[in-house]
């Protein structure tokens, strides 16, 4: 585990879904995009999110979307181009929503706990698997699901959420694809799951 002084932690979920998140050391400056990465993996390249001083790997020839509503911060990376075709059907999702207490009544890691919770039969989802990440400051909660889509076809989802309970900040975070494409999919969406970096004094 990185020392505690350190503020920016690179997240190592390195199973479907690991026991507590492993840390590596990582130098510690003002941003991550100031920060030296460590090297991506074959086909990915690191994409900055200087708003929450954060970076997630985007797969090659997919795309980066990002959008805000109120103080929720919104990416998306995906396969296909959401600016062109308004949806995607593969791809990651990440909201980050500050000061969550404030505007819910819920501490951030209860409210990550129950953004996991909510999936299964009220929700129309078959859940295929359930966990429990993270650590003191930043507990997260797992989740993988079944479900249909508009057009009655079978979609997976793999849901995390973490709650850092210095800050108050949530980070709400989905990959998901079309079951018939999912084991494709997984091969880029577990990397971009389980290796990412975010700085928990935001």
């Amino acid at each position: 585990m990185i020392p505690s002084t350190s503020r920016l932690v690179l997240i190592l979920c390195l199973l479907l879904f690991a026991p507590p998140l492993m840390a590596q050391d990582v130098e510690e400056k003002s941003s991550p995009v100031e920060t030296q990465l460590p090297d991506s993996p074959a086909n990915f390249e690191w994409q900055h999110l200087p708003e929450i001083k954060g970076a997630f790997l985007l797969p090659d020839n997919w795309h980066f979307l990002k959008q805000k509503q109120g103080e929720t911060q919104a990416y998306f990376l995906t396969r296909e181009d959401i600016a062109k075709n308004g949806r995607f059907s593969t791809g990651l999702s990440i909201n980050v929503i500050p000061k969550v207490e404030e505007k819910t009544g819920y501490p951030a890691a209860a409210y990550a706990k129950a953004f996991i919770s909510v999936a299964g039969p009220e929700t129309n989802e078959e859940v295929l698997e359930r966990a429990r990440l993270g650590e003191e400051t930043m507990p997260g909660f797992g989740v993988r699901t079944r479900s249909t889509n508009d057009a009655g076809s079978p979609v997976i989802t793999h849901r995390i959420a973490f709650g850092n309970t210095e800050t108050g900040t949530c980070y709400l975070i989905s990959f998901e694809s079309p079951e018939a494409q999912w084991e494709e999919a997984w091969s880029k969406g577990e990397l971009m799951l389980t290796k990412f970096l975010l700085d928990q004094s935001v």
